[in-house]
């Protein structure tokens, strides 16, 4: 008896650790801290994230607790089905819009942009707090620029801006269209973009010295992919080597020529049957010549202008 009493005090002892250790890990935040009026708080990471209840006192507030150090975790996917859960089960829990928002949000964050994108939609439309819908509208836009839609993400924040213009997200939101051109490679746009931003936009300094500094994207080293197809088209090789790719342009210019020689000799040999067969062969390798130039002028300027772009951003980029 005296040894289980031992073990039953150091099973508890156990238990009362393992809960102060998880407080500290997970600390609660009240609702709404740090968020002024229409979300106009500089704290941007933390002003668009989802609301933290501050207890667990009924069912709906253990559940909306075990979501959030899910997704304090980092088990993203696993967060957005609780919070769903949440959503579903308790449909008139106060805080039921920022479950709703918590599962677009962990979805984003776990790189899941196209459904974050339908989630945070969904809590645009459905939900009426103003303070919610600007995040929620906010987030569609920066769902789809990191998606790589940037045309789209110029939209919405244009639609941020105009709904929602006095507020940090408003002002943030037209800095990023800007941001939207600049990864667009539209260089003058981008320029016009950054000088029209008002004076009392937070972002106003870094937006001047982008407008003069994106003109410097016409100054780019890019190819031309239809002058790149058409020089090896000319002469296999010579356009891969005109698109900066010195190795393929040596493999496309051996194995063209040497199927094209050996076609030829192998005809006048005598040996038609393997002349034909060796030219027809070539056929192929030319016309994949030929694409290959055009790609990798493509790929040349997708480097040039991820470098520029990178390094604007590593200089003036986004707090």
């Amino acid at each position: 008896m005296v040894r289980l009493r031992r073990i039953f005090k150091g099973a508890i002892a156990m238990n009362l650790l393992s809960m102060l250790l998880l407080s500290q890990q997970f600390p609660i935040v009240e609702a709404g801290q740090g968020r002024g009026p229409g979300g106009a708080s500089k704290e941007y990471e933390y002003m668009i994230k989802p609301n933290i209840i501050p207890g667990a006192r009924t069912e709906a507030d253990r559940l909306y607790g075990f979501a959030t150090r899910l997704l304090d975790s980092g088990a993203f996917r696993q967060a957005a089905i609780e919070f769903q859960r949440f959503v579903h089960y308790f449909p008139d829990h106060r805080l039921n819009g920022e479950a709703a928002y918590a599962v677009a949000w962990a979805l984003f964050k776990g790189g899941e942009y196209d459904e974050a994108l339908v989630s945070f939609r969904k809590v645009y439309i459905s939900y009426g707090e103003e303070e919610l819908r600007a995040r929620a509208l906010y987030m569609m836009a920066e769902s789809d620029y990191q998606g790589g839609d940037f045309t789209s993400a110029m939209e919405i924040y244009g639609m941020v801006n105009d709904q929602f213009g006095n507020t940090y997200l408003g002002h943030r939101a037209a800095f990023m269209v800007g941001w939207s051109y600049l990864r667009s490679g539209r260089w003058q746009e981008a320029s016009e973009s950054f000088s029209s931003l008002s004076a009392d936009n937070p972002y106003a300094a870094s937006a001047d010295a982008l407008s003069e500094q994106a003109l410097h994207g016409f100054e780019l080293d890019e190819k031309s992919p239809l002058a790149a197809g058409l020089l090896s088209a000319y002469l296999p090789g010579a356009g891969q080597f005109y698109a900066g790719r010195k190795r393929d342009s040596l493999v496309a210019f051996l194995i063209n020529q040497g199927f094209i020689i050996g076609g030829i000799s192998s005809i006048y040999a005598g040996n038609i049957f393997l002349g034909v067969t060796l030219l027809s062969l070539e056929a192929g390798w030319y016309s994949g010549n030929i694409y290959s130039a055009v790609n990798g002028a493509h790929k040349n300027n997708r480097f040039v202008r991820q470098d520029f772009v990178g390094m604007l951003h590593l200089k003036y980029g986004l707090k």
